[in-house]
């Protein structure tokens, strides 16, 4: 068997030089036929490894050309040794690229979505092949707009991730520089204060009653009404501060808070931006 028809296997597929070898042997040294082997080997290899737990998850995003759709997904390996191989990055990359793509309607669906010539499911079994480690997708998040635009943060080698809408009364350009600005710093604003909502409106009712319950029982009840009510007036806008993007102060000038960061983009387009909704995922 020539060395050279191992190696060009392997480079084709990925697949250790043991592994070749032994297809080419079984294919009597037909290049074709030992590929189509070795993708049945190793799905079959993939489906063994099923029960094994995917200790290292990674998120990877994508926003389409036109800022008008985007999404964060989540692969899953089970090592970090993996996770950090280009193998596992160019799947990631590939696998949201394709479900903002495709905007598949759950996991189960996605996964019969096409690659190429193979689904979803396939593409990441012929991944596992190659590393003997089980590979899986944790979650995907997918969301469009029409005239606003999306836009997504990755930070921390993949462990916290951002998506985003912007919405706007007229089209939005992801093009518009201080868009892109604007955008990125809403993103990694929210990756790094982990706001909970967007404005005090946005709690629900239940939480604002526990937060006034809460609230009330430490505040001494001998001080008069007013004072008791400038105290309360006090935790409210700390708790906002703290859990409500637009009343958190802005993470590269504390002097200013989102909401003036929104008014001063609005003040220089010239139009009425607004954070429709934001997703934030840590790992």
């Amino acid at each position: 068997m020539a060395v050279d028809l191992i190696k060009q296997l392997r480079d084709e597929t990925g697949v250790s030089v043991m592994d070749c070898k032994k297809a080419l042997e079984k294919a009597n040294n037909d290049l074709e036929a030992a590929k189509v082997i070795l993708k049945e080997e190793g799905l079959a290899k993939a489906d063994k490894r099923a029960d094994r737990e995917t200790k290292t998850p990674i998120l990877f995003g994508y926003i389409s050309a036109d800022g008008k759709s985007g999404g964060v997904l989540e692969l899953r390996c089970e090592t970090d040794f993996v996770a950090k191989h280009e193998d596992f990055v160019n799947l990631g990359n590939t696998l949201v690229k394709e479900a903002v793509n495709q905007k598949p309607t759950d996991l189960a669906n996605f996964l019969t979505k096409m690659i190429g010539t193979d689904s979803v499911e396939n593409t990441i079994k012929g991944v596992i092949a190659k590393f003997g480690e089980k590979m899986e997708i944790g979650h995907f998040n997918v969301i469009s707009t029409t005239s606003g635009i999306i836009a997504n943060y990755i930070h921390a080698g993949g462990k916290v991730g951002v998506l985003i809408e912007i919405g706007s009364e007229s089209n939005l350009s992801i093009e518009n520089e201080v868009i892109k600005s604007f955008s990125k710093d809403i993103c990694m604003q929210i990756a790094a204060m982990n706001p909970k909502y967007i404005t005090s409106n946005d709690i629900p009712s239940e939480t604002m009653e526990f937060f006034k319950k809460e609230f009330s029982e430490s505040v001494d009840m001998s001080k008069p009404e007013e004072i008791r009510s400038k105290i309360l007036d006090g935790k409210f806008a700390k708790k906002y501060e703290e859990i409500c993007l637009m009343n958190q102060h802005f993470i590269k000038d504390d002097s200013k808070t989102i909401q003036a960061l929104v008014n001063e983009a609005n003040s220089q387009n010239g139009i009425k931006l607004e954070i429709v909704k934001f997703f934030r995922y840590q790992n």
